[in-house]
């Protein structure tokens, strides 16, 4: 069973002074993020060497036992040139065949990144080149953005 340190209920503490007693254990919201940030480094020393990009998301704990504390992760995966082929296919349908073509717009140099299928609305992901943000847009601004001078 699960204890929680200064307090009964976790609604009447501050988000960092959380701890989870399991047994003789106790794990804090900072204990979570310096496991996290090893793990980290740990995927980033494995990645180098298969020339692959790896990192962890976010960690929840929970205790089920009066020793054990079970964590709760996703740790993603990139390898190579990865295009998504959902991206590629929409791209064909506005008429850009070339998924890394770079497009010259009056807000500076624009590359689609990815498409979102649960987004109606906005469903293309692009990035500013200049400004290195990423952003949203529909079929008529991506179809815009293709009708554009394509940079190198």
């Amino acid at each position: 069973m699960e204890k929680w340190v200064k307090g009964s209920s976790r609604a009447s503490l501050p988000p960092n002074s959380r701890k989870l007693v399991t047994g003789e254990i106790m794990i804090s919201k900072i204990d979570l993020a310096n496991i996290r940030f090893k793990i980290n480094q740990a995927l980033k020393d494995i990645g180098d060497e298969f020339d692959a990009k790896m990192k962890i998301g976010n960690i929840s704990f929970g205790g089920s036992a009066s020793n054990i504390t079970n964590f709760t992760t996703k740790i993603t995966c990139e390898v190579g040139d990865y295009v998504d082929a959902t991206l590629v296919s929409q791209l064909k349908q506005i008429g850009i065949d070339n998924p890394k073509a770079i497009f010259q717009t009056h807000g500076g140099r624009i590359q689609f990144t990815g498409y979102s299928t649960r987004s109606k609305k906005y469903p293309f992901i692009y990035k500013n080149l200049d400004n290195n943000k990423s952003y949203k847009c529909g079929y008529d601004q991506a179809e815009f953005y293709a009708s554009k001078e394509q940079v190198k």
